[in-house]
């Protein structure tokens, strides 16, 4: 199997190794960033010695240690652009692992433009303010923090669904323009930072993501899975871990379903 996959942090390292480990022949990598110190506490294949370097060099150089023969190409542009739609032509499957809703759009195009599975992996950990209840109106403390960690995957099948219709994307509109704009084209929202969007990353959240991910392809190439899943795995306050399935949204969807025009009458 050929895999593209744009995002080379966090979730996409986890994913990256788990697809080289498991044999497949080609790997394109595309990432316009480069690896932080704060990298290294989340980062599988990270180092101190890589730091300010490519993500997708540092991914890259760990990868080969561990399968020589395979076949990896590496793009530090941002997805997509005209040289990684043209080096992805050939793929078996794109995944991204980004919370910038461009490349997932972009992404989620391309997958059914071309008749491929998508398969998208999130995680994170965040932080919200709980303000008290009348009863508790006099608790010395005040509001209370709820600390919440979780896990989105999506492996989504062209011409049945897509990133749009099942989780959907945070600020779709704005991908939208950008990818339909002039080269150029500023966003119509303001850019934010990884710590505006969640309180931090887990090293154990993120290798479940990658790996449920990675495994749902190999249960679609197994001919066992046969639609498209979207797979939510919560930890909320010292709950336990709340899993939910969640099935495609109903009636026509701009990327991936559109509605077919009305016919006339002869």
């Amino acid at each position: 199997s050929r895999v593209a996959l744009a995002g080379a942090s966090r979730n996409g390292a986890c994913a990256a190794h788990a697809f080289a480990m498991l044999g497949v022949r080609s790997l394109i990598l595309v990432d316009p960033d480069r690896d932080e110190r704060h990298h290294l506490s989340a980062t599988l294949g990270a180092s101190l010695d890589g730091i300010d370097d490519w993500k997708v060099a540092n991914r890259a150089a760990s990868l080969r240690r561990i399968r020589p023969d395979l076949e990896l190409e590496t793009w530090n542009r941002r997805f997509p652009d005209s040289a990684t739609l043209e080096a992805i032509a050939a793929v078996d499957l794109i995944c991204t692992c980004t919370d910038d809703d461009l490349p997932r759009l972009a992404a989620a195009r391309w997958a059914n433009a071309h008749c491929r599975p998508h398969l998208d992996i999130g995680s994170g950990v965040f932080v919200e303010t709980q303000s008290p209840g009348p009863s508790e109106s006099s608790a010395p403390s005040g509001s209370t923090e709820l600390r919440r960690k979780g896990l989105d995957v999506q492996l989504t099948l062209p011409g049945e669904a897509c990133l749009s219709c099942m989780a959907g994307l945070r600020n779709e509109a704005s991908a939208q323009d950008l990818l339909d704009g002039p080269p150029g084209l500023l966003p119509n929202e303001a850019a934010l930072t990884w710590d505006e969007q969640r309180a931090g990353s887990l090293p154990t959240i993120n290798a479940i993501a990658a790996n449920l991910g990675v495994e749902m392809w190999l249960e679609l190439l197994a001919g066992d899975l046969v639609a498209s899943r979207w797979t939510r795995i919560e930890w909320e306050g010292s709950s336990g871990p709340r899993l939910t399935h969640h099935a495609p949204g109903p009636g026509p969807c701009r990327v991936c379903r559109p509605a077919q025009p009305a016919r006339r009458n002869a």
